[in-house]
């Protein structure tokens, strides 16, 4: 006698008369627990293990079907994930974050901001329970001003900040999936925000003639080394973090730096930034940089540099026990005040602006020298190899073979960028 197989789905129907359809999926097996949530032992001190039966209810039996089918297949491969309403966003987010405890200072504050708006508002919502339309209304009101951490209510957030919260989010959920607490990542699924046409009038954009006029106003300017180095496309903290140990004006080191002998040339290994209002100092930002850690430099700069630490050697003189060294190397900086104190990166910002300001040319913050100088050697024709190895990018991949080629070609670059930049 044949005994017919029972529909694990059942169908339920309400009190007020709509229909729901159920099903129960063995997840794995649990610890048994009493009734306070401990472990209950058997006779050899060993955890008790039962059953881990969830039960499952949808609108429609196609639908009930579906999901039934998927959780079995998933349970036999080893892929099912349990249902879990007590792990909150707020849980995976400082997980997340503790993980990242190794990063540099300014990375861990830069995802800790990021991720911000989405702890702000969910951080008690259920993990499992974020969706895309959060994640769209937290995208939209973010773009409206609404969601802010900083600033004034109702300024929008730029297209960059919106979407590096996403990126960071997309990031977190990513890591959630390789510990199995979620299935989908559901900042992959949303649209991340176009640029606005007109997002770099404010910020502006200089050409060549721009950054030569301006270099020509602050030749008599005390930092216009730094001034120099900015437009060859160093980063902030680049320049803020060089030291005069790591900055080789007659070529001596070239051979030792894997450059063209007697290259002069600097050595960007230090970065100087603040992070929470504390200057921290450490290796530059960036793989890349740390590829192409010397820069061949050219004669203009080489000279300015001159002048510049001979004006420090007569302030040191001048100040007496009162000149003094970087308080967190211990060592001197080109970028110092009379009395050899290192600039603060706000400091050397505003002085930029201002300068900018004074010399009567469009606005530029200050990263926009990098920009310039991508633009320069982008239209004299150097590769983008060779522009990205420039700037420090991430990007650069210089196989050992082509390295001495690549040396010399930064050389031929660092010395037409400067040519061109002195007018």
């Amino acid at each position: 006698m044949t005994t017919k197989k029972t529909d694990p789905i059942k169908r339920v129907e309400l009190g007020d008369g709509r229909v729901r359809y159920r099903f129960v999926v063995d997840m794995d097996r649990k610890q048994k627990e009493d009734k306070r949530g401990k472990p209950i032992l058997d006779e050899d001190g060993a955890p008790i293990m039962v059953r881990d039966q969830r039960t499952f209810t949808y609108d429609t039996l196609k639908e009930a079907r579906a999901e039934r089918a998927r959780m079995i297949s998933e349970r036999s491969q080893g892929t099912l994930i349990k249902p879990n309403r007590k792990y909150t966003v707020g849980q995976a987010v400082t997980e997340f974050l503790e993980i990242k405890a190794g990063k540099k200072p300014s990375t861990r504050q830069s995802y800790y901001d990021a991720l911000a708006p989405l702890v702000g508002r969910h951080a008690g919502l259920p993990l499992q329970a974020l969706d895309v339309p959060h994640m769209e209304a937290l995208k939209r009101d973010m773009r409206s001003g609404k969601l802010r951490r900083l600033g004034p209510a109702g300024k929008p957030l730029s297209p960059r900040t919106v979407n590096l919260a996403l990126g960071v989010t997309s990031m977190m959920l990513k890591w959630a999936i390789g510990r199995r607490l979620i299935h989908v990542n559901v900042a992959e699924l949303v649209e991340r925000v176009e640029a606005d046409q007109d997002a770099g009038v404010d910020r502006g954009e200089w050409q060549t003639a721009d950054a030569v006029a301006f270099l020509r106003f602050v030749a008599g300017d005390r930092l216009y080394a730094a001034w120099f180095l900015t437009l060859l496309g160093l980063r902030r903290g680049e320049v803020l973090g060089l030291r005069w140990d790591d900055v080789d004006l007659t070529g001596e080191l070239a051979r030792s730096r894997k450059l063209p002998d007697g290259t002069p040339s600097i050595g960007v290994v230090n970065n100087r930034i603040t992070v929470k209002g504390k200057i921290i100092e450490g290796t530059p930002k960036g793989k890349g940089r740390r590829k192409v850690t010397y820069l061949p430099i050219p004669e203009v700069l080489v000279a300015a540099l001159k002048r510049l630490k001979a004006k420090q050697a007569a302030e040191r003189l001048a100040a007496g026990e009162a000149y003094g060294a970087c308080p967190l190397c211990g060592g001197a900086h080109v970028v110092a005040d009379e009395l050899g104190a290192p600039f603060r990166p706000a400091r050397y910002s505003k002085r930029f602006e201002a300068l900018v300001k004074a010399a009567g040319l469009p606005p530029l913050v200050l990263h926009g020298g990098r920009h310039c100088a991508a633009s320069v050697l982008g239209d004299m024709g150097y590769p983008d190899v060779v522009v990205a190895a420039w700037l420090g990018h991430t990007q650069v991949t210089i196989t050992h073979g082509y390295q001495h080629a690549m040396a010399e070609r930064m050389r031929e670059a660092g010395q037409a960028l400067g040519e061109a930049l002195a007018g």
